[in-house]
């Protein structure tokens, strides 16, 4: 006699009854509890790199419906999140208390290009006025840029202007 199988869409409780007859004589109904686990499916949230040579990456992962999972991530922690990561990819292994897992890999830490500061275009001043402009160009980093001059204005964006002749740092 073939062993009768059933494959369950949704995780919870059922009840499932066995039926045993013996020559149509004696028939015993046996109800047992069957528990269905959950497919294990944190929710995973990256943190990228700051800035560039930065080793702030963070991976936290957090479980969903109420279940708690071990974590095994493949460079050793056991932990629901690391943080100090360099840019590349992790993996780990997340595992329910009724031993289903699944493998998380390619999780992916991007680090920004360096950051590179040139000049643009420059307006020389006038007769000693402050009539003068001069912009910088920035690439790499991370967004948004914060600008500071060393100009009596203090001013903050990419673009200086009423400079007088003279030596700026940005």
């Amino acid at each position: 006699m073939p062993i009768p199988t059933h494959t369950y869409q949704e995780a919870g409780t059922y009840v499932v009854s066995f039926l045993s007859a013996l020559q149509d004589v004696c028939v015993a109904v046996l109800p047992i509890q069957v528990e269905v686990a959950a497919f294990p499916d944190p929710s995973v949230q990256l943190q990228d790199i700051s800035c560039y040579g930065a080793k702030d990456g963070r991976i936290r992962l957090t479980p969903r419906g109420g279940s708690d999972l071990q974590y095994q991530w493949e460079h050793g922690p056991q932990t629901s999140m690391i943080t100090g990561l360099d840019a590349g990819e992790y993996a780990v292994r997340a595992t329910n208390s009724f031993g289903c897992s699944v493998e998380l890999d390619s999780l992916a830490i991007v680090e920004p290009l360096a950051l590179s500061l040139r000049t643009g275009e420059i307006m020389e001043s006038f007769c000693s006025e402050p009539n003068g402009s001069a912009s910088v160009i920035v690439t790499g980093g991370t967004l948004p840029y914060r600008y500071e001059w060393n100009d009596p204005l203090q001013q903050s964006d990419s673009l200086g202007q009423n400079l007088v002749g003279g030596l700026y740092q940005v």
